[in-house]
Formats: C-alpha cells, structure tokens, sequence
C-alpha cells in the first residue's frame, strides 16, 4: 500500500450518527464508507468513496481496514456490498 501520508495525519473516525467511517487527512475529509445495520448483529458496507485528489494512495485500504476491525470488535457480521469491501473481505479470508 504506497502512501505519501505520514500514518500520523490519516485518522479514521466512525460516525456512528450518520452511518459511515470517514478517513482524514491533516484535518480533511478524504473518504467515506458508508454502511447499513441491514439486521441485528449484522453490518453491511454498501459504498466506499476517495475523493479523486486522494485516489491511489493506499486510504481507501487503509479506511475498510480499520471500520472492518472495528466492527469485528464489536462482534458483529460484516458484509461486503460495496465491490471494494467485498474485494477486501476476500482478500482477509485468503490470508493476503
């Protein structure tokens, strides 16, 4: 993952009011994953968005990476409806 972004100026927050994760560069929205509690215990990502100044730089990994961590120390399912989450879930399921 090539990043030109000291890991110190990234932050992912849950915005847990508005349904997504949001990752931050020096204070600036750079992305957002949004999700759904589509039932119980379950919690389904239906899109992934960089802004195109930040494309290709890692921080769409970087921000799947820590919601699915998240939601996996809440002990909930997670699923992929997004392609990109889906395509991230795959690869954690390989062992990549």
């Amino acid at each position: 993952m090539n990043s030109e972004f000291d890991d110190k100026l990234v932050q992912v927050v849950h915005n847990s009011e508005n349904n997504c994760f949001v990752i931050d560069v020096d204070g600036s929205v750079a992305g957002v994953l949004k999700y759904e509690e589509s039932s119980p215990g379950v919690r389904d990502f239906i899109s992934t968005e960089v802004l195109p100044e930040y494309e290709g730089q890692g921080l769409g990994g970087k921000l799947v990476d820590r919601a699915l961590e998240e939601s996996w120390a809440e002990g909930l399912e997670v699923i992929g409806t997004c392609p990109f989450v889906a395509a991230c879930l795959k690869r954690e399921e390989d062992g990549d």
